[in-house]
């Protein structure tokens, strides 16, 4: 069976991908930019020409074969595993309008799971696709989306799509109106996924478990308290992972 689409764009879950989708379909059809619904874009319309779905467990999102040759694949995703914990706990493990949704109240608890999803995210080797040979980097959303632009222009023009930037740029603002900042929240002791981000990196660098830390917190206060001195470690560490994945 011979594929509809003229490419293939994979990315992983939570970053970005139906909006992706939705914005490349807005640009086909000179039509309205994505939407957004509950932090997420699943509903939007989807591009004709270019399909976007997960790279693992392909076959499980279609069935037939696609018939689409290496050179028009690509991977629209992040080296920066920080970035894909910030949106994977915003957009859907702390929002209750998706299926991923932590449906806990003791703060401990919520931040036990979400070390859970960070951890996944560290080893599994299947998932570590997702870090390596991107052709879009998610990370110039944030950092410079004039070249995150440049990048998906390049990607386009070989599929009759007609290119207009401001519509792209304009897209971006929609997403990340929908999205949380990574960049922003780095240091912030009032935001909880970024108390989380750091009990799974301290875990991951240290080699030792930090839960200790957690289930005895009744409140972000309090886990940011128990946090306190690890901060500038972790600020540090992450920082540093936000530069090499723009290298």
């Amino acid at each position: 069976m011979t594929s509809s689409y003229g490419a293939i764009i994979y990315y992983p879950p939570c970053l970005g991908g139906n909006w992706l989708s939705s914005t490349i379909h807005g640009l086909e059809t000179g039509s309205r930019l994505p939407s957004g619904t509950n932090r997420i874009f699943d509903l939007d319309k989807k591009s004709r020409k270019i399909l976007c779905t997960h790279l693992i467990d392909f076959e499980k999102w279609h069935i037939d074969p696609v018939g689409i040759s290496d050179e028009h694949l690509y991977l629209f995703s992040s080296s920066n595993l920080y970035f894909h914990f910030c949106q994977r706990a915003y957009k859907g493990y702390l929002n209750n309008a998706h299926g991923l949704y932590i449906d806990l109240d003791h703060i401990g608890e919520k931040a036990l799971e979400l070390m859970n999803v960070g951890h996944y995210l560290l080893t599994d080797v299947d998932f570590s696709q997702y870090y390596h040979n991107i052709d879009l980097n998610y990370d110039w959303i944030f950092y410079n989306q004039n070249k995150f632009v440049n990048q998906l222009i390049e990607i386009l023009y070989p599929y009759d799509i007609e290119i207009d930037c401001e519509f792209i740029l304009d897209s971006i603002e929609v997403y990340k109106q929908n999205s949380v900042d990574p960049t922003k929240i780095i240091g912030d002791r009032d935001n909880f996924i970024w108390l989380s981000w750091c009990l799974v990196w301290l875990e991951h660098q240290q080699k030792t478990e930090f839960d200790f830390l957690v289930r005895d917190s009744s409140s972000i206060t309090e886990l940011a308290s128990n946090l306190e001195r690890y901060q500038n470690l972790c600020i540090e560490s992450t920082l540093e992972l936000c530069k090499q994945s723009l290298i």
